[in-house]
């Protein structure tokens, strides 16, 4: 769930919490309305419930469904993957539909294996189907009313394939997964169908397997190798053996498939139950994460990584990192995000999330800015902006654009699948909304009553700007 909370508190005591994939208002997530989906994601085409996308990478424009309920908030959603011969329109759109009554948005993309004539070596978990399901998880973030905290992902037959290759492939991005007719290869050769063993070890969803016991076409043996490798590696799963049924149990067996599936998206998050939390809760991210601290393993350009306090342990969640922006913003419009790129790649490898915490001290450069509106910090022994000055606000503005749309291995850091939460406070305060130990707000210069009294209103205009600007 993308979230953006204010809590109003009088004086001036703001706090913005900016959740995940999630980098929300400042960091320009804020979701985009159904109607306005070509303008916020260019190449993109949606003409009732089929839907066009060119990513911009060189490859081939990609064709797919969605459908959505029509009820509003914030709702899960489900990329489901068609077998060889399906179709998104033939197979994916009756089973978004099915779902869309769970109130979950269903999409799914043409794959390879699409009617006939496809390339052997291109079918199931292939590089080409991975970026038609990974271009689906774009579309999602720029949906409106889309929670991405709460995805899932089902596959039958190629689609299975695809499914536990891709779950495998993005550790930390869905809450659930299922398949019918699916598993593992069980060999190490990855030119086939079937996702390897290797390509399957990152799986960290828990995960449903649904399988005839007469499936000739995809030998049971496929889905008990693949529940030996979640077992091993501590990975909730469950499998279900449906006696006698062959390769149609989707069809043959409808009802219960679908019962099982949805059952297995309740008990773990993605749709919603009676003893869940409720919908501002459940899209909040969860777990244990490790705070950091100056000791680090790296120095680059004498800057600490401060990745010292990465831990490996399979009960943590993630890393909490504290960035400073003197250090992603050493001189104006100087941007040095190393120290991100860094604890990102050392967590992917992990299959560990990240906590980004922006320090909100402003660089030494800023204050020095000739018509700024400043006070002493004798803390620091300098001059600093008030937290209400324009300018501060504008360059606060650009370093969270820039942070957003940073790639890092090809991927904009709002769109990383390691990327779960960002907090940043009231810049020029102590911590996230505290009075400087040397100087209260109701001292700085500008400060009046009535605008505190307005609710805080100089700092909110400028998350509600932000997001003006940031998702135009």
């Amino acid at each position: 769930m993308r979230v953006f909370s204010v809590t109003f508190a009088l004086p001036v005591c703001v706090y913005c919490l900016v959740h995940s994939r999630l980098l929300l208002v400042s960091l320009g997530l804020l979701l985009a309305s159904p109607s306005a989906l070509c303008q916020t994601l260019p190449g993109f085409t949606l003409a009732g419930e089929n839907w066009t996308y060119d990513p911009g990478d060189g490859g081939a424009v990609i064709t797919g469904i969605l459908s959505k309920p029509a009820t509003t908030g914030s709702l899960p959603a489900v990329l489901i993957s068609h077998g060889k011969g399906g179709t998104a329109s033939g197979f994916s759109l009756p089973k978004a539909h099915l779902m869309t009554n769970w109130g979950v948005v269903g999409i799914g993309p043409d794959y390879t294996h699409a009617g006939s004539g496809s390339i052997p070596e291109q079918e199931g978990y292939s590089p080409e189907n991975s970026r038609r399901a990974r271009a689906c998880l774009s579309i999602l973030r720029n949906l409106s009313g889309v929670d991405t905290n709460r995805l899932a992902a089902y596959g039958n037959s190629m689609g299975a394939f695809l499914t536990a290759g891709l779950c495998g492939e993005l550790t930390n991005v869905f809450r659930a997964a299922a398949i019918t007719a699916g598993g593992t290869s069980g060999s190490t050769q990855t030119n086939v169908a079937s996702p390897a063993v290797q390509e399957v070890q990152g799986i960290r969803a828990p995960f449903l397997m649904l399988h005839g016991s007469a499936d000739t076409t995809v030998r049971p043996e496929q889905s008990a190798l693949l529940q030996a490798i979640l077992a091993s590696n501590g990975v909730p799963n469950k499998r279900v053996l449906f006696d006698g049924v062959g390769h149609g149990l989707v069809n043959e067996r409808s009802d219960e498939v679908f019962g099982l599936i949805k059952d297995w998206f309740t008990q773990w998050g993605v749709l919603a139950s009676n003893a869940a939390p409720s919908a501002s809760a459940a899209g909040r991210p969860r777990g244990l994460y490790v705070l950091d601290s100056p000791l680090s393993t790296t120095n680059i350009n004498g800057v600490p990584m401060r990745d010292g306090n990465i831990r490996t342990n399979d009960f943590v969640t993630g890393y909490v990192l504290r960035a400073s922006w003197s250090t992603l913003e050493p001189a104006r419009d100087q941007f040095e995000f190393t120290i991100i790129d860094w604890n990102v790649r050392r967590l992917a490898a992990s299959g560990q999330k990240l906590s980004l915490l922006l320090l909100n001290t402003e660089p030494a450069w800023l204050a020095q800015t000739p018509g700024l509106t400043t006070w002493y910090d004798s803390s620091l022994g300098r001059d600093r902006p008030v937290p209400w000055d324009p300018f501060l606000l504008t360059r606060l503005e650009c370093l969270l654009q820039a942070l957003a749309s940073h790639p890092i291995d090809g991927v904009p850091l709002k769109d990383h699948p390691v990327l779960e939460v960002a907090n940043f406070g009231l810049v020029g305060a102590k911590l996230a909304i505290r009075d400087p130990d040397s100087v209260r707000f109701r001292d700085m210069p500008g400060y009046s009553r009535p605008l505190a009294n307005e609710g805080d209103v100089v700092w909110v205009g400028f998350a509600v700007e932000s997001a003006r600007i940031l998702t135009e």
